[in-house]
């Protein structure tokens, strides 16, 4: 539509209405579209030079540019935002936004939260930490009902305060708790049959009157927890989608020999307690790709746990945390929320679990002291071979460049300062991005203050694709080849002089014939596409030397 000066583009909108002004103030362009527009529920897509009247629903956002004259219109057609709208009777207002008919934002007692495809949703202000898959919806009678696709987990809000909670357990039993408004479980149903209560703790089957003095609650993992009176709390009954996850989770540690923590398990790396979750499907995906490409390693008793996020994850850069003494004086490797954000590919959990994983041979083949001083010699020469040297009297790590000077990490600065005449200069500081272009030995990636670090990102990155890391230093990439063989070797053993096995061109560890070793030795430009850089941060690393 145009009004002569200007021409009005109009099209649906996820965002606020607007005017972009071409020489007139909103006021007068809103008073001007008002006369041309009237509110439709659907709209032809797109609308450019519109002359016929218009009608949105209520509610219906509408964005209105100004195209100056001259300009070319540029069609556009997103869908109206629509908004439904409740509350949870808990003094939280309830607002669903979908597009086209798919759900794409809700704001509830917990945030707000974005989705592109109605199943996964991401909290705002969470740094992308959070993650939740389900469906929500707002019936008819004002419930705001929610359905956590990953626990099995279905919970319903009312206006009135009250809330259903219920999963179906594996056996197909329907589990279901109610609550009153003020948040006491006052409704109860089992295979035991229907219960009620006034207090949450003593019970009467509706049924056959018996009686029961307990308590009891459906955790957000799909758990039925119960405790008796006098006893502890208690696993009776798991959702069916919980009960798939632990069975995949107990096939893999019969084939690979890990153990995972247990749903809710606290953990305490360091000094900060968090809680465990059950990994999801693509998670385990990932996980048993990641250890298949890893036969080398004897994982037996080697533990995993995904962290449950919290607000001490949220916008938090750490990925991961490698442990030789765990929460139970086991070998742990533990996953941050940040790996969440995306399953496959190098700045992801694939690319993080293959990191930890070095770190856990780290400890059994190169020796669990420092690398300058009482490791093996093979760790002192591989340091050596990295570029880094340890010095006797500070006790500290220092990066050699190309032209032998030593450069220290300020953990607390994130900044490399050189030493000059026996002093560290922190006047001519570098960020690790520069420092990576001065070092003897270009780092895999920016993520190297200490040189178990460096080692871990260059060797995982080589497992994860072995042409990525060629593009980024072909001479650290052969060097890594080496050092993988030796750990191929030391599982597998050779043959005639000759490895049994080799790492194949695809990362996959296979049986060494001409073919095998054509395609390995073969230099390909990597088929993954350059990913960022990231700062991946690893919690073993956070007590890394930090100058006193």
């Amino acid at each position: 539509m145009t009004n002569g000066a200007n021409q009005f583009e109009l099209y649906r909108s996820t965002t606020e209405t607007h005017a972009d002004s071409a020489g007139a103030g909103f006021a007068e362009l809103a008073d001007e579209a008002r006369q041309l527009l009237q509110v439709r529920a659907a709209l032809p897509p797109p609308v450019l030079d519109q002359t016929q009247p218009l009608t949105f629903a209520p509610g219906d956002q509408v964005a209105l540019r100004v195209i100056p004259r001259g300009e070319a219109a540029v069609a556009q057609s997103p869908a109206v935002l629509r908004y439904a709208e409740t509350n949870d009777g808990r003094g939280h207002q309830v607002r669903i936004g979908s597009q086209g008919g798919t759900n794409v934002f809700c704001s509830d007692g917990t945030g707000e939260w974005d989705s592109t495809d109605g199943r996964r949703w991401v909290r705002k202000d969470s740094g992308g930490t959070r993650i939740w898959h389900g469906d929500i919806r707002i019936d008819a009678n004002g419930d705001y009902i929610t359905h956590n696709g990953d626990a099995g987990v279905t919970s319903t809000r009312r206006p009135d305060g009250t809330t259903v909670i219920s999963v179906t357990s594996a056996g197909g039993q329907q589990i279901e708790i109610g609550t009153n408004a003020q948040g006491t479980n006052v409704s109860c149903t089992d295979s035991t049959g229907r219960w009620t209560s006034t207090d949450g703790q003593h019970w009467t089957n509706t049924g056959t009157g018996a009686r029961s003095s307990s308590t009891v609650r459906l955790d957000e993992f799909g758990q039925y927890l119960v405790r008796y009176e006098g006893q502890a709390e208690r696993v009776e009954r798991r959702s069916g989608e919980l009960n798939s996850n632990l069975e995949r989770q107990r096939r893999l540690s019969a084939q690979f020999g890990i153990e995972f923590t247990a749903p809710g398990e606290r953990v305490k790396p360091y000094e900060t307690e968090y809680s465990t979750r059950p990994p999801t499907t693509e998670e385990l995906d990932c996980l048993e790709q990641v250890l298949t490409r890893n036969r080398q390693m004897n994982l037996q008793g080697l533990r995993f746990g995904f962290i449950q996020p919290n607000a001490d994850t949220d916008n938090s850069g750490l990925w991961g945390n490698y442990s030789h003494t765990g929460n139970n004086g086991r070998p742990e490797i533990l996953l941050f929320p940040m790996c969440g954000q995306q399953t496959m590919g190098w700045s992801a959990l694939e690319g993080t679990l293959q990191h930890e994983l070095v770190h856990y041979e780290q400890y059994h083949n190169w020796g669990t002291g420092h690398w300058g001083n009482s490791s093996p010699a093979e760790a002192r020469q591989l340091m050596q071979d990295l570029g880094w040297v340890f010095d006797q009297t500070s006790q500290r790590y220092r990066m050699l460049d190309r032209n032998n000077q030593q450069w220290e990490y300020d953990k607390d600065r994130a900044r490399w300062d050189p030493l000059i005449d026996g002093h560290l200069n922190t006047g001519r500081s570098v960020t690790s991005e520069q420092m990576r272009e001065l070092a003897r030995v270009r780092p895999a990636t920016n993520y190297f203050n200490a040189p178990w670090e460096m080692h871990a990102e260059a060797l995982a990155m080589f497992r994860y694709n072995r042409n990525q890391l060629r593009d980024q230093n072909a001479a650290l990439c052969d060097l890594m080849q080496h050092y993988d063989q030796r750990e191929i070797d030391r599982r597998f053993g050779t043959e005639d002089g000759q490895p049994r096995l080799i790492r194949g061109a695809g990362g996959e560890i296979v049986p060494n014939t001409p073919q095998q070793r054509r395609e390995a030795d073969r230099p390909q430009q990597s088929s993954i596409t350059p990913e960022p850089q990231l700062e991946r941060q690893c919690y073993c690393c956070q007590n890394c030397q930090a100058r006193s």
